[in-house]
């Protein structure tokens, strides 16, 4: 299956591609910058801004999830009504905390998502590595039915509700 991720941030993207890649499904990415880095880890890629929900639409043809990283609450519902659309199972939202968390967007979007909060260095979380979140996000989109979770990472139930053992 495919997987779209829209702006994906540096090393955590990279983790994502190579988690999601090394499963085999096929990944896509949109970004504002013209760079083949993604590209070179094996993704397609399509240039735009991450709020444009046309070529979000056009990209996300065919993919079972559309993955946002931390988005504004402009690219979240740009996602989200691409997602509809398109027909995109779910999507997954990866916030460093719950002010990041577009709950608006994704409850009137009508595909199911999980939110995956994975922290950060502020108010002393523990760091979760991006190996590890690239592990929830395949886990996420591997989940069957119309699920609508909110899950903490830094909490060890979240890991067992995706199914994974909780880092160390």
């Amino acid at each position: 299956m495919s997987v779209l991720l829209v702006a994906p941030p540096g090393r955590l993207g990279r983790a994502v591609v190579d988690r999601l890649r090394q499963q085999g499904d096929e990944v896509r990415v949109v970004d504002p910058e013209p760079t083949s880095a993604w590209r070179d880890l094996g993704a397609f890629v399509a240039h735009g801004p991450p709020d444009d929900a046309d070529l979000i639409e056009r990209a996300g043809q065919s993919a079972r999830s559309i993955v946002l990283f931390d988005p504004s609450d402009e690219v979240a519902a740009a996602c989200v009504e691409a997602a509809r659309l398109a027909r995109v199972e779910r999507v997954i939202v990866c916030a460093t905390d719950t002010d990041r968390v577009p709950a608006t967007a994704l409850e009137v979007g009508g595909a199911g998502y999980v939110v995956l909060i994975v922290g950060g260095r502020r108010w002393g979380r523990r760091k979760i590595t991006d190996e590890a979140i690239a592990g929830a996000v395949d886990a996420a989109d591997d989940l069957s039915g119309d699920v609508r979770l909110e899950l903490d990472l830094v909490k060890p139930e979240s890991w067992v509700a995706l199914g994974l053992p909780v880092p160390g």
